[in-house]
C-alpha cells in the first residue's frame, strides 16, 4: 500500500467543479488514478465545491435555544445557531465547544469547521449527502480513467474519548466495503473473535490524514494505491459503518 498526499495548484474556491480540480491535481502531481486505489478527500473542500461555505456575519435569526446554549458554553450565538441547524442532536458540551451527533457520528460542533473555510468568519459544514457525493466522484473517475476497482472516501477529523489529538473519520464512502467483520474468526491461539470488526474506511482515513495534514499544507486529496480492501460497485448503505445504539458501549453507559 502506498499513500501520497496531492497538492492542489490553487486554493479551491466556492462552487468550483470538483472533478476538474481533481483532474488538474492528478496532472500537476503526475499521479493518476489506478486500479485498486482509494482517493481520500477532505470534507471542507467538498463542501466548498458545493457552495456550502457559511458567512457567520449573515446569520441574523437566532433561536432562544441557540442563545441559551451560547450563554451556557461561552460561544457566539450565531455559531451555535449554525451548529443547531446542522446537527441531529446536541448531547452536551464544554466551554467553546458543543458535543453533537451528525449522521450517526459523534463529533464536535456538528462537524462545522472554520479552518481552511476562507478568510474572516467563514465556516464549512459537512457536504450534502456525503455517501452519494462519494459515489458520484468514484463513478466519474472510473469513467474518465477507465477503471473497475476504485474507491472514494470523504473524510473529517474528530477527537476520541480521553485521548489527546484528532483522528480521521470517514463520513462518506464508495467503491469498497468499509467494514471487515472478523466475528467468528480465530486468533493465533484459536480463540474465536466475538466483537472484532475492522473499520477499514476509518483506518484508511486516519492513514491519509497522517500525510494530508490539518493546517496550511494545501493537500486536501490523498491517493492510497493497492488499498487492502474488498472493492465493490454496489452502493454503500449510509448506515454501513454505524453500530446499533442499543449495542454500543458508549451509548449504553451514557444515555444520550
Amino acid at each position: 500500500m502506498k499513500i501520497t498526499a496531492l497538492k492542489t495548484t490553487h486554493i479551491i474556491q466556492k462552487n468550483e467543479d470538483l472533478i476538474k480540480v481533481l483532474q488538474e491535481t492528478f496532472k500537476s502531481n503526475n499521479l493518476f488514478p489506478q486500479e485498486n486505489s482509494v482517493l481520500v478527500i477532505a470534507e471542507t473542500l467538498v463542501a466548498t465545491s458545493q457552495g456550502k461555505i457559511i458567512d457567520l456575519n449573515q446569520i441574523t435569526e437566532i433561536s432562544e435555544k441557540a442563545k441559551n446554549l451560547a450563554k451556557e458554553y461561552t460561544m457566539d450565538p450565531r455559531f451555535v445557531q449554525i451548529i443547531l441547524d446542522e446537527s441531529d442532536q446536541i448531547i452536551g458540551g464544554i466551554p467553546k465547544m458543543l458535543f453533537t451527533e451528525k449522521n450517526g457520528v459523534l463529533i464536535a460542533n456538528g462537524g462545522i469547521d472554520k479552518s481552511n473555510s476562507g478568510p474572516g468568519d467563514h465556516y464549512s459544514p459537512w457536504p450534502t449527502e456525503p455517501f452519494e457525493t462519494a459515489r458520484q466522484i468514484s463513478q466519474k473517475i472510473k469513467e474518465i480513467y477507465h477503471l473497475t476497482n476504485f474507491g472514494t472516501i470523504i473524510s473529517d477529523s474528530r477527537v476520541q474519548p480521553l485521548r489527546k489529538g484528532i483522528v480521521g473519520v470517514a463520513i462518506g464512502v464508495d467503491g469498497f466495503n468499509p467494514v471487515m467483520d472478523c466475528i467468528g474468526k480465530c486468533d493465533l491461539y484459536g480463540h474465536e473473535m466475538e466483537w472484532t470488526q475492522r473499520a477499514l474506511a476509518d483506518q484508511l482515513t486516519d492513514a491519509a490524514h497522517l500525510v494530508m495534514g490539518e493546517c496550511d499544507e494545501q493537500t486536501p486529496f490523498v491517493m492510497i494505491e493497492n488499498a487492502p480492501v474488498d472493492f465493490t460497485n454496489e452502493e454503500i448503505a449510509k448506515d454501513a459503518m454505524l453500530f446499533p445504539r442499543e449495542d454500543d458501549l458508549f451509548a449504553r453507559i451514557y444515555k444520550f
